[in-house]
This record gives structure tokens, sequence and C-alpha cells, in this order.
């Protein structure tokens, strides 16, 4: 586990309602262009509109400027679109071919996905040519090519993992890179730790954990500043929490595919 500053910080924050603001998007926007492949405003604002609509959502729910790093206080995760032209290359039959390729991925705010669980989509298109010329209005021929299959591919798999998703745009999932966790953050203190953050839908919250409970023992273990770390690794890895201190409660890690197999539209209670 990563201990940053004094948060121990495991998977899942969630986040509150969005707060009506300039930018009241959910999800940030971040495009980019591949390689030596040349920036295209008017193509990245065409598929920003293209994916809100696949999610589905308004295109006002993603942001139109890119945002590098972290993404807004009311965005729940970063949508991000890379795209790249590659260059003739000669074929067998004496024919140059070139390719473009388009991804359409989800990313979680202040984190990232575990690769299995991205929500994505990528599309390919090629062109055979004789002689090594191609014009900005082939250029995108080829790029709407790839992109067309691109989202088809990302609709598909939004649709494949949708409780995944929903939790995602609905509460906010910025997971590091590991297999499982109780989805809750603990704070250090004198007296034990203290819960700052938990995933409504998970595990923990199930077993009646909350917000502001102090936990004093994890495992069977006093909790301190010093083994915090260990205890929640040792905990992660057996699978099991054995938490005692203004709750007791006993519950079972999770991962991201865990949503798959408990849909929000379930009475959760709401982030």
């Amino acid at each position: 586990m990563l201990i940053k500053g004094a948060l121990l910080s495991v998977v899942l924050a969630c986040a509150t309602a969005p707060v009506m603001s300039p930018d009241p998007s959910v999800l940030a926007f971040n495009a980019r262009a591949i390689g030596t492949t040349q920036r295209d405003s008017r193509l990245e604002e065409d598929l920003r509109e293209r994916v809100a609509h696949s999610l589905p959502l308004g295109p006002e729910a993603i942001s139109k400027a890119a945002h590098q790093g972290r993404c807004l206080a009311s965005q729940r995760g970063a949508l991000v679109i890379e795209y790249s032209i590659f260059g003739w290359m000669p074929q067998d039959d004496g024919s140059l071919r070139r390719r473009a390729t388009v991804t359409v991925l989800l990313e979680g705010c202040y984190g990232t996905f575990p690769d299995a669980h991205i929500a994505f989509g990528s599309g390919e298109a090629s062109e055979s040519a004789q002689q090594p010329v191609s014009t900005p209005r082939q250029d995108e021929a080829l790029i709407n090519q790839a992109s067309g299959r691109a989202l088809r591919a990302f609709k598909r798999s939004v649709g494949e993992d949708r409780s995944f998703v929903d939790n995602l745009l609905r509460c906010g999932l910025p997971l590091d890179d590991f297999d499982r966790t109780a989805f809750l953050a603990i704070e250090p203190r004198k007296n034990g730790a203290v819960v700052v953050r938990l995933d409504p839908l998970g595990t923990a919250a199930r077993a009646g954990v909350r917000v502001g409970d102090v936990v004093t023992t994890l495992g069977e273990v006093p909790v301190t500043a010093a083994n915090i770390s260990a205890l929640v690794a040792a905990a992660d890895e057996s699978g099991r929490w054995v938490i005692q201190g203004t709750r007791d409660a006993t519950f079972d890690t999770q991962n991201a595919a865990w949503y798959r197999a408990h849909p929000i539209s379930q009475a959760w209670p709401g982030c």
C-alpha cells in the first residue's frame, strides 16, 4: 500500500454530488496525438461528442478543455482519446500501406484503473497506395474509419462493464494498481485510525463501516501509525478484513470485477 503524507490511500474515494461551477462536467477530457501525428482540435471535439453519447452523457458533461494531471473537484474521472497515423510502409507486393489507430478509455480521477478494468475501445484502419502521398482530407477519412470502429468497441465495453462505469460516473473511482482491497481509506491517529473515505457500494460499507469510525485493531493487532500499512496489506492479501473499534466488522476484499456482479441499481446508499 502507499502512504501519501499522513493518509493511507486505499482504493476508492466517494465523491460528493457535483457542485455547480463554471465547469460542472462529470469527466475531464484529454486527447493525445501519438508520435508525429498532428493535433486536430476539430477531430478531438467530434470524438468528445460522439463518446459522450456512447456513455450516454450529454457533451456538456465532458469538459471541452484538456486537463493534464488532476481532475477538477466536480469530476469523477477522465475521458482519454489517443489517435495516430503511422507512416507508409512497404509491402511484399511492392505497394505502400499506412494505418490509423484510435483508442478511447476511461480513467478514474486521482489514480488509474487496473489495466484489465479500463472501459475502452480501439479501432484501426489502413489504406494502400503506390506513392506515399496523402492530403489532410485523406488523413481525416482514415482517422474517421478507425474512430468509428473504436467507438463501437467502446460502446460494447461500456455495456459489458455497465455497473462499474455507472459507479465511476456517479461516485468517482480512483483506483491504484491493486488487484483487490477493501475500498476504503483510513488515517492514522494516536488512538488508532479513522475511516476518512469509504466506497458506499463496497463490502466495508455493507458490513456497517462508516466514515468517522475509529479502528483500534485490524486482524486482532492494535493499529499504530507505524504498522498500519503492513496490517492493511496483510488484510488485503488474506482476502478478509477483521476490524474492531467504533463498530466491529468483518468483510471480504473486492476488486473492480466485484461491481459486475453487484450493479448499483440495487438499493445502495448514495455517494
